[in-house]
């Protein structure tokens, strides 16, 4: 699950926020992967429960830069969009 929540991240960063348009008034999805977590971890009893606090690390993971640097809601820059990377 934690590989599935990073390609799903990386893709989000890379396909569905070009599709959207960049909103600026949605939020990067380290913070929905922060939230994923904290719900499966804590409302989500046995092994779902674990099984999507392990998708919501993986969303965090694929949006690390910009949890470092405490990104949120900003768009992201007119950079190159790569895939299999960090941002």
């Amino acid at each position: 699950m934690l590989f599935l929540g990073y390609v799903f991240g990386r893709w989000s960063h890379v396909y569905l926020n070009v599709w959207t348009g960049d909103v600026n008034w949605w939020p990067h999805h380290w913070i929905i992967g922060l939230i994923v977590v904290v719900v499966g971890y804590f409302v989500v009893k046995g092994d779902w429960g674990s099984l999507i606090a392990w998708f919501g690390v993986g969303l965090f993971v694929s949006d690390f830069n910009d949890f470092l640097h405490l990104r949120t809601f900003q768009p992201d820059g007119d950079g190159p969009k790569r895939f299999w990377h960090i941002d």
